[in-house]
């Protein structure tokens, strides 16, 4: 028989209600290597791509019917490349939770940008607080 070994292993989980709806839980760990490196990552994208979205915008004739048909197709793009990325960071359907049945992207990217001082917070009090226990526990 083994000894159980105890110990917190939700401790960087976070559960954080949507604009304080509490059926809309965002769950992530922003402890997770993968998770923060999905993050940053597509923050990074996510600039590249609105960048690339503007320039082709700007080649339209949006005084066309065909051009301003093309701006939509480029705009609902841009969203289905984010709701791609987003799920895949926390999960399936919480695109959905977010912007509910909008191809909203400026939504998405208030979320994203409300998202942001969690993984900041990790990064900085975390760090410190794991620091300090390994050396209470004489590890380090």
């Amino acid at each position: 028989m083994a000894d159980i070994l105890n110990f917190d292993s939700k401790d960087t989980l976070l559960r954080l209600a949507l604009n304080g709806d509490k059926d809309k839980i965002l769950e992530f760990d922003p402890g997770d290597v993968n998770t923060r490196r999905k993050f940053y990552n597509m923050k990074d994208s996510m600039i590249t791509k609105q960048q690339e979205l503007d320039s082709k915008i700007k080649q339209l004739d949006l005084k066309e019917e065909d051009g301003i048909q093309e701006a939509f197709k480029l705009e609902e793009d841009f969203f289905d490349y984010l709701k791609d990325l987003i799920d895949d960071i926390f999960g399936n359907g919480a695109t959905n939770m977010i912007c509910g049945n909008r191809k909203n992207v400026f939504v998405l990217a208030n979320c994203i940008i409300a998202l942001c001082p969690y993984f900041e917070k990790f990064r900085n009090d975390t760090k410190n607080k794991y620091t300090s226990k390994l050396k209470d526990a004489g590890v380090l």
